[in-house]
């Protein structure tokens, strides 16, 4: 496509654009009409959702906390384990176990282990029957990111040194 080409249809865009500034034959910018900007998001509260942490399957308007300004709507809170979340990260049965697994390994590393209760996490992931697909989805990933690390560590270190020592 040529240069021109592309500056004719960039034009023809702005002359359509109805947030494009105008200007008259002098030089001064006409006044376009006032734009409405609304925000209006809507979510089906009534649909279930797990917490990430305790895996409690509930509806999310029961995650739902309020705020000084009316219901949060990034934030919620577990009924069960009382964890806070981001409300992005609550469970949806879009979910699937490898994903879940990627999650908990990123979030790892900001002490998700810690904030559950392991063995009525463990018992859970099995109920929905998660169990399997996520440890080896998670140990793949733990795998790779040990794999990626060429650092070794300091009894590796030692050894390799006593070895070289007793070589000479």
């Amino acid at each position: 496509m040529s240069t021109a080409h592309r500056r004719y249809l960039r034009q023809e865009a702005a002359k359509a654009s109805s947030t494009q500034a105008k200007f008259s034959r002098d030089g001064s910018v006409l006044t376009t009409a006032a734009g409405i900007f609304a925000e209006q998001t809507s979510v089906d509260v009534t649909q279930f959702v797990r917490c990430p942490f305790c895996l409690s399957q509930a509806k999310l308007q029961s995650f739902l906390i309020s705020t000084k300004d009316g219901i949060s709507s990034s934030k919620g809170q577990c009924r069960d384990c009382g964890r806070g979340m981001m409300l992005r990260n609550l469970v949806t049965m879009k979910w699937t176990p490898q994903k879940y697994a990627e999650w908990v390994f990123g979030y790892s590393l900001n002490g998700f282990w810690q904030k559950i209760s392991f063995s009525s996490w463990k018992e859970r992931l099995f109920e929905i029957g998660w169990s399997q697909p996520f440890w080896d989805k998670y140990k793949a990933l733990k795998g790779e990111a040990t794999k990626s690390d060429d650092t070794e560590n300091f009894t590796d270190y030692i050894n390799r040194k006593g070895q070289e020592a007793a070589e000479e």
